[in-house]
Parts: structure tokens; sequence; C-alpha cells
């Protein structure tokens, strides 16, 4: 039997369980043409191949790196790689420049005049400049490590950064939050628990409502512009419609059927009126309605659900009531043979209500006239819409996919940054509501969100939150005007202005910025200037001098672009799974480093390294080396090289890869038969 290691475990641990190795084309076949060491004695130039990942963009693209004589000389899609199947956008062609950008920080830089102006620095070491973020953190987290901030702008490897880093030094962490799509990704957690917006099931999909996607420049729900296009065409070749609402037809010209040129920030009206219309047309799918979500719960006058305690002890729990016909009393819903999706009832001389009813009673008043004179659309074009995703939802059909029977609502919806607005939480929201009310939600061609039906862990938490009293922390956990915190840098921007406004006593002092460049890449930028010199210390870890760091960085590390390990990474297209990793396509330039180099030189300097609750034993529980894994962990008592970590011994010349040394990537099909059974009215 061979022997497994630890090494092969890592490179294939994050991969679904039965898999097969569909790349093994790609990293075992042509591209063994890689270098070998009889090429390597000839004369004269050598060409040679490095897979990697892209890194520029949000996608992850699969790249194949050219190079002559170990140095990069262009960059190109790899077709075995799902997610873009040898295709590459032009910043992915282009990341070349970034590789080689003459302006890139090329040492460690400590600041030498005051800050809030231009930046001087001089050169120093890597050791000088980690001992000294090492020893004003550690300065800091004796007295509370919540005064630590670590923010991100895009992070590549959340296991080593996020996570693994972040826990081991105790600090608080801050994203982009809503700047981006991250109202859209709690109001999913929220109502489906999913960690995603919304996207089509694409294959089977008839109508899609493509609502604020623009459709091939930008980027859709969880991917980029390639992916997603790509299934777009393919969907419409098929014969599959398009309505676009967006107050600019931009790129969909060619490809929709329908242009409705809503206006900005009035999307919450438009999918109200929908939700509003779809019930008055019928278009309702009340079995799944009824059985699947809390559409039949019992709701009492003050709002909350009407439960009963099921079990004993430590296993008890409350579960919510339905009213059951055939009975003509109130019951678990698992219990009960005949949910009513519609009524008012009496519980324990309460009056109820079922929750469907409440929320029928609620868009009631959102007529399409109500929402022409808001959005700027007509009712007209309001009902046919609506009229045209309940009849496209064929509800009551069913499709055979993979051998199995399930249910078939060809309909769904695309969104993803539209959610970057003041509403954004509750209109992506009445969004699913759209979906959920013909019952698309999971079913094959209809409603998906993520790339499978994982529930996050936001979706427990959020049935349980509290909103407290002040004081509160500067992130505004539990407060009163974030109950449901996505963590808004503008906002502790504001709370570090003005902190008795918000009722918060103590602030920030020391701040770790990982690729972020807030004073240039955040609105308000004078709120921020004000925020960022009340920071003692600020420690910078990027490629470049950023605006942030010409003004505040006491410290910037230089970070590697491209030539650096990370991963593991998601390369699925939604219909095939696969794991690839970065992998550097030659050595760092200059004196730069990746950052799970610097994490590990930073956390051993800060003594939280090694052994227990150590950043090692953090990556560790990350890769899921733990339990039964345990037998595969790193060892959290020595200091690992990085290739090391991913099974990627020394190459015979220095920064040449071989292909036979990775598994970086394993793919499995898989069929989209499966149906959500948590979502949420």
């Amino acid at each position: 039997m061979q022997k497994v290691t630890r090494r092969k475990f890592v490179q294939t641990s994050a991969v679904a369980a039965g898999g097969t190795y569909a790349a093994s084309k790609f990293l075992f076949g042509p591209l063994e043409t890689m270098a070998v060491a009889d090429e390597l004695a000839q004369a004269g130039p050598v060409e040679d191949f490095i897979a990697t990942t892209c890194w520029i963009g949000k996608q992850d693209c699969g790249m194949i790196a050219r190079r002559i004589d170990g140095r990069v000389i262009k960059f190109e899609g790899n077709p075995t790689n799902p997610r873009n199947v040898g295709t590459l956008c032009p910043k992915g062609h282009a990341q070349i420049v970034s590789l080689y950008d003459p302006n890139r920080v090329k040492w460690p830089l400590i600041r030498t005049n005051a800050k809030g102006e231009s930046g001087e620095v001089r050169r120093a070491t890597w050791d000088e400049a980690i001992q000294l973020v090492a020893s004003t953190v550690n300065e800091v987290r004796e007295r509370n490590p919540k005064l630590v901030l670590w923010q991100k702008g895009r992070s590549k490897a959340k296991k080593f950064y996020d996570d693994a880093f972040v826990k081991s030094i105790g600090s608080n962490k801050l994203g982009h939050g809503a700047y981006c799509s991250d109202a859209g990704y709690r109001a999913l957690e929220y109502t489906i628990g999913t960690h995603a917006v919304l996207h089509p099931d694409f294959r089977f999909c008839n109508y899609m409502l493509s609502w604020g996607w623009n459709i091939t420049n930008a980027g859709g729900n969880k991917t980029c512009w390639i992916t997603w296009p790509r299934h777009m065409v393919k969907a419409r070749e098929r014969g599959m419609k398009i309505a676009h609402i967006d107050p600019r037809l931009r790129s969909a010209g060619p490809f929709a059927d329908t242009w409705l040129p809503i206006r900005p920030g009035t999307d919450l009206a438009l999918a109200l009126a929908l939700c509003h219309e779809l019930i008055a047309l019928g278009h309702l799918d009340v079995p799944y309605l009824t059985r699947y979500t809390n559409g039949a719960f019992l709701v009492k006058g003050d709002g909350t659900v009407a439960k009963i305690t099921v079990g004993e002890g430590d296993e008890a729990t409350d579960v919510g009531l339905v009213w059951d016909e055939d009975t003509g009393t109130a019951m678990p819903l698992d219990e009960a043979r005949s949910p009513v999706l519609e009524g008012e009832f009496q519980v324990d001389g309460d009056a109820v209500k079922t929750s469907f009813s409440l929320f029928r009673e609620h868009v009631a008043a959102n007529t399409p006239e109500w929402a022409a004179d808001i959005t700027g659309l007509t009712a007209a074009q309001i009902r046919e819409m609506a009229s045209d995703f309940g009849e496209n939802a064929m509800i009551g059909s069913t499709l055979v996919v993979d051998g199995v029977e399930v249910p078939y609502r060809p309909v769904g919806i695309m969104a993803y940054h539209m959610a970057q607005q003041e509403l954004g939480f509750q209109t992506a929201r009445a969004m699913t509501m759209v979906s959920m009310l013909v019952g698309a939600v999971g079913a094959a061609g209809g409603q998906l969100s993520d790339y499978d039906w994982k529930i996050y862990k936001n979706y427990a938490k959020f049935e349980k939150f509290t909103v407290e009293d002040p004081p509160y922390d500067y992130l505004l956990n539990n407060s009163k005007y974030f109950p449901i915190n996505t963590g808004l840098p503008g906002m502790v921007a504001r709370v570090m202005n003005d902190p008795d406004r918000y009722g918060v006593e103590e602030l920030p002092e020391v701040a770790i910025l990982h690729m972020v460049n807030p004073l240039a890449s955040f609105a308000s930028q004078p709120e921020f200037i004000e925020s960022y010199k009340k920071f003692k210390f600020v420690a910078v870890i990027s490629p470049w001098l950023s605006e942030t760091a010409d003004y505040f960085a006491d410290v910037v590390l230089p970070a590697a672009t491209i030539e650096k390990f990370e991963g593991p990474i998601d390369a699925s297209d939604q219909y095939s799974t696969a794991t690839t990793l970065r992998v550097p396509p030659m050595e760092p330039l200059f004196e730069s480093k990746g950052e799970i180099d610097i994490y590990l030189d930073l956390c051993e300097a800060m003594g939280t390294l090694y052994g227990e609750g150590g950043y090692l034993e953090w990556v560790n529980k990350g890769l899921g080396l733990v339990g039964d894994n345990e037998s595969f962990a790193i060892p959290t008592d020595t200091k690992p090289e990085v290739r090391d970590i991913f099974g990627i011994g020394p190459s015979p010349r220095g920064s040449t890869l071989h292909s036979s040394r990775i598994r970086s990537m394993e793919s499995s099909t898989r069929g989209r038969a499966s149906r959500q059974r948590c979502t949420a009215m």
C-alpha cells in the first residue's frame, strides 16, 4: 500500500471525496515538458512553463506562466481549470506589469517623519522591521488584544491570514464591508443560510432577471467576468430569456430580451412589487412554501414564533409550531400531516397568524403602481415581469438530473454588486423572496446562491443575536446601530472620530493593514484621514507604497505579488468542484516576501507561532489537519518553510517547480439535485 504523507493529504484535503483527477492531464501530462535536469544543462536560453493561479483578480483563474531562464515573460489561461478553461481576462494578462513594476516596495521601510504627511522613510532589514512591529503589537496585546486591528482589502489565503493570524494574536479584524457585496452576503446568510448572494442554475434556467449585473464586463456572484458570461452564453444558445434590470443598458444589449431602466437605489420597491404580483397572480409553490420554509409557522402578536420545548435537559430545544388542518391543533411541522400555509388561529389563548399570511399583508400595498412611482418603470412593465417569472417557473414540474427526479423551477436572479446600496440587506432578502414564492430556491434551473448548500455559521448566529446597551466595542457588534454587523470601515472611522456619539470607550491603537488602501479605496476620505491620525502605530503589508502607507505607515513590509504560495483556492465553476494552489512562478523579486512568510516571521517574533493556540495550530485547524487527520499536521514546535506546508520540495534550479511534485487541483462533476430546506420567509 502506498504511504500517504501529510504533503499529499494537504494537497487533496479540500476536494470532495470520490473526486477524479480531472486535472491530471494538465498536471502530469503535457506540462511534464517543464525544465528537467538535462534541459537545464543545455547552453542558451531555457524555456519552461509553470502552472499557477491568477493573483490580481477576484476569480483566481488557472494560469500557465511562460518563462525564459527562470523569469516570467507571459501569462496564459490554464485550459484544464474549470473556472476559466484556458481563457484569461485583460487584468490577468496584464499582471506581469505588477510583477515587474519598478515602483514596488523593494525592501522593508521605516518612517522617519511625522505621520499625516507624505512619508520620509529609510531602508530597514527584515529583522529590524519585524521586531519593531512585533514589540509594538505585543505591548498593546498585553493590555487588550482587541485594541489591535487587522484590516484586509482582499486576502487570498483566508485560512492563513484572516483566521490563523488574527486568532493567534487575538486581534479584531475588518474587511471592506458593504463597500462591496457584504450586505448581500449577510442577507442570504440570514434568510437561507448560504455564504453568497444570488445566481441562477444556468444549465436549466429559462428566464433570468439580470439585476444590476454588468453581464460581460464585470463580476457576478462569487466569481468574476469569465465564468458567468460563459455559462450565460451557453444558456442563451439554449434559449434562456433575460430581463436586464439596470439604470444603464451597458453590455447587456446583445444578450438581454428586455431592458428595465430602473432608478438607482429603488430595487427594494421593485422586489416587493414582484412579490405582491406573484401572490396576486397565484404563482405560488404551496407545497414548497409549506414544508420547506417557515411560511406555515405561527406568529404571535408580539412578532415571535409560537414554540414548544421538545426534549429534556441539554437536548431540549424550542420548535416552531404550525397549524395542522387534519387535527385542528398546533404542532411541530415534522408532526403535522396537513400543515396550513395561510390563516389565523388561536393557540393557548393567543391569536396567531401564519408567517405567509403576515408576508401577504406586508406586501399588500406594494402594488405595481406604487412601485412605478418609485422606480421609474411602468406598472405594465412590472406586471409583465412578474407574469413572465411566474409562468416560466413551471410550478409543480420535475426534471431528471443525473438519474434523480428533482423539482424543476427554471427561473432565477443574478445579483451581487447591486447589494451595495443603503438598503442592500433588505433588498437582497426581498429579491430572494421572489424566487422563494415560486419554489425556485435550490431547484433545478432555479435560484442558487453558493456552489453547494452548506449552511454558513451566521445562519444560527443571527437567530440568537441580541441588541445590547452601550458601551460597545469600536466595531459596534451587538449594538443598536448594527445588530447584524458587516464590519464597515467607514463606520469604524466615524466611531474613532466621535466615540462618545456611539457609546464606545476604547479605540484601536495599532492597525495592521493587509493589502488595503483605505484612503484611496473607500468613501469619505477626510473621515479616514482623521481616524488614522488616532492610531499610535500602523504597519502595512503591501507590494506598493499606497496613499495610506505614504501618510500613515510606521513600517511597510514588502509583500510579493504572484511570486508566492497561497491556497488552497477554490476553482469551482458551480458544476465542477476543484481546488488549486497559487505556486510562485519565480522567486520573490527584490527583498519582498509572501504574506505567509511574513506572518510566520511576525508570529515567531511575537511569541505566538508555536504550541497551543499558536499560529501553526490554527493553520492546522484551518486545513483540517486535526482529529482523525492529526497525523498529517504541521509540527507546531518548528518553524516550517512555506513550500513544505504545501508539500512542494526544493527544485533543482531554485525557482523551477516540477508538476510531478504537485497535485494542486482535483475535480469531480456533480449534479445539482438537492434542494435547500432551510429557507425563511
